[in-house]
């Protein structure tokens, strides 16, 4: 997040369905703090989508944008997300 000192990130696996999460890392008084935004694979079938890939988007609202390398509610074919703050 540009100025805050936060970073933003996607991880393949893991998270709490093991199917990837989105990050922030936080930076106050030097200190680094971990929150995960979302864990992917989190709905029936991964309709949701799994495996979160390349660098997310970040717009001027704070609202996260990216795209996922497999489930999605049409098969196994990935999804585009959003998550809002």
């Amino acid at each position: 997040m540009k100025g805050s000192g936060s970073l933003l990130g996607l991880t393949e696996g893991g998270g709490s369905n093991f199917g990837g999460v989105a990050f922030k890392l936080a930076n106050k008084n030097g200190a680094w703090t971990e929150s995960v935004l979302y864990s992917f694979c989190s709905k029936t079938d991964c309709a949701d989508g799994i495996q979160p890939t390349g660098e997310p988007i970040l717009d001027s609202s704070g609202d996260l944008f990216g795209a996922t390398t497999g489930g999605g509610v049409n098969g196994d074919h990935g999804t585009v997300f959003e998550l809002t703050p």
